[in-house]
């Protein structure tokens, strides 16, 4: 809506324009009336209206008098003047002044229409040229930002010659000489703690204005900036930033990692640098490190030799053998133990590179995927060749990596053992339908085992927990179930029942009987046959 304001000195003429037209068709708020140039004046700087209508005739000062004011601190403001037809020395002024509109009194509804419209029409083709040019800046804004972010990016990646690395960075005003020296410094920030990012590079370049030549977000928690010294002071230089660094990461608002690759010689060789700030940072990050890390350091730490890497491989391909042994066994307790042993040993071997340690435990995963891949190409739900491996590497630090590998390990050791519990549940099955079917047979556990290839033992052992009873009980229940019902439809001799449910001693069989029912097998046949 556009805001007007009305300055009449005559309260029904004030009052009439008010209600003059229905203001809210033409996209008219109007936001307050003066009754002088005085309070007009005030209004206008209250308000900051977009339309004025005011009588051009008022005591103590003028409409002209009091719109010469307005226009001082609000020049684009459109100015309807109503006059009377005496006064042409006013008009006179109004016209000389550029007035937007002059409407004589009394006022014709349709002046005052046009006047209105031309006014209004006035007022948004200005806001539109205003949009439009608001718009053009952001755009060319975005663009410029956009082009300097690429050109920040190709620094890094060293994609630049010389030439046009000297253009470019002449073309965005980035000053340097070619006696400086260069670093990248390369901060990761841990959690969401900082509310502003944009504040906080602000913060974080005005307290390096003197060395920060570029700086910008890689990603939301990334941020990337190089530095460059005078080649006479690097050292106290670098050590005036690494102060301030170190003082930043001690504040408790500030949970990063703070990354400082190697220095280079020129800015054209900067992308060495970045590469060092990033390797350095990938070292922190896996290794659950905070604060200040320098590349030079890190490099320090990491000289491994043939030998330590020999050592590593070999020690390292007896956990991958020991693992999958553990894992075939179903033996979690030992699974969970050499996992610990594999990562204890991984911890005291920080020199080894954080990607030779990577594809390591890739190949670890790759061999337990395979494993439970083996376990599942013959069921219905055959998955594809492990891809499991390939989240390792996509993994920052080694507690995720480890705690993925547990994960990976649980889940193939459930497969594991789902599959033996499928296949008992078919082992106990399959004794019972012999038991069922041979019953009359002179069978016990040590020839079902035989037969089916197991240990009476464990036979004995899977068969007990799946059914609740030994073998020998669940055969005897069978056997005397069955001679219960050759009692009870068949006046047969005990001892024929006797042999032909398998038990060729009758005098057992008639303990056995009796301990079952409460009856001998010839007082129940006498009471079933009555």
């Amino acid at each position: 809506m556009l805001k007007m304001v009305i300055i009449e000195d005559e309260r029904l003429e004030r009052e009439g324009l008010v209600d003059y037209f229905d203001w809210s068709s033409f996209g008219i708020e109007i936001v307050g009336t003066a009754s002088d140039g005085i309070e007009g004046i005030e209004l206008a700087e209250k308000e900051r209206p977009d339309i004025i209508i005011t009588d051009i005739k008022m005591p103590g000062m003028s409409g002209i008098e009091m719109c010469k004011e307005i226009r001082k601190f609000l020049p684009n403001t459109k100015i309807i003047i109503l006059s009377g037809h005496d006064d042409f020395n006013y008009a006179k002024e109004a016209i000389l002044f550029k007035t937007n509109a002059y409407v004589l009194k009394p006022i014709v509804d349709e002046e005052m229409l046009n006047a209105i419209q031309r006014v209004v029409k006035e007022c948004t083709f200005e806001q539109e040229k205003i949009n439009e040019q608001i718009h053009t800046r952001e755009k060319l804004k975005k663009e410029y930002g956009r082009a300097k972010q690429k050109l920040f990016n190709d620094l890094l990646e060293g994609v630049l010659d010389k030439k046009e690395l000297r253009e470019r960075m002449l073309y965005y005003g980035v000053k340097y000489s070619e006696k400086n020296k260069f670093v990248v410094v390369y901060i990761s920030f841990k959690d969401n703690r900082l509310e502003s990012p944009e504040q906080f590079q602000l913060e974080f370049l005005k307290n390096l204005e003197k060395y920060a030549i570029f700086s910008e977000y890689r990603t939301k928690k990334e941020m990337c900036t190089i530095l460059k010294f005078e080649s006479e002071y690097y050292d106290t230089q670098i050590d005036n930033v690494i102060n301030y660094l170190i003082e930043l990461c001690n504040k408790d608002t500030f949970n990063a990692i703070t990354a400082i690759g190697s220095r280079v010689d020129n800015l054209y060789d900067i992308d060495k640098s970045y590469k060092c700030a990033d390797e350095a940072l990938t070292y922190a990050e896996f290794w659950g490190l905070s604060g200040v890390i320098r590349y030079k350091d890190v490099v320090e730490k990491n000289k491994v030799s043939n030998e330590d890497i020999g050592k590593f491989i070999i020690q390292g391909n007896k956990f991958s053998k020991l693992l999958v042994h553990d894992v075939s066994s179903g033996d979690c307790e030992k699974v969970d133990e050499d996992l610990e042993q594999m990562f204890d040993y991984i911890a005291a071997n920080r020199k080894m590179s954080v990607d030779y340690i990577k594809n390591y435990l890739q190949n670890v995963i790759y061999e337990i995927s395979l494993l439970k891949y083996n376990l599942n190409r013959k069921s219905e739900d055959a998955i594809e060749v492990p891809s499991d491996s390939d989240s390792v590497l996509q993994l920052k630090s080694l507690q995720l990596i480890k705690k993925y590998v547990h994960e990976v390990f649980n889940n193939v050791l459930a497969i594991l053992e789902d599959k033996r519990k499928n296949k008992d549940e078919n082992v106990i099955k399959n004794i019972v339908n012999l038991i069922e079917n041979r019953y009359m047979e002179d069978i016990n556990l040590k020839v079902v085992a035989a037969e089916m290839f197991f240990s009476p033992n464990y036979l004995g052992t899977i068969f007990k927990k799946f059914t609740g009873k030994s073998f020998n009980d669940y055969l005897t229940e069978c056997r005397m179930d069955k001679a219960k019902e050759l009692l009870t439809k068949t006046n047969k001799k005990v001892s024929r029942v006797a042999k032909e449910v398998g038990m060729s001693n009758t005098s057992y069989f008639c303990i056995v009987f009796k301990h079952t029912y409460g009856m001998t097998p010839k007082e129940y046949q006498e009471m079933s046959l009555r």
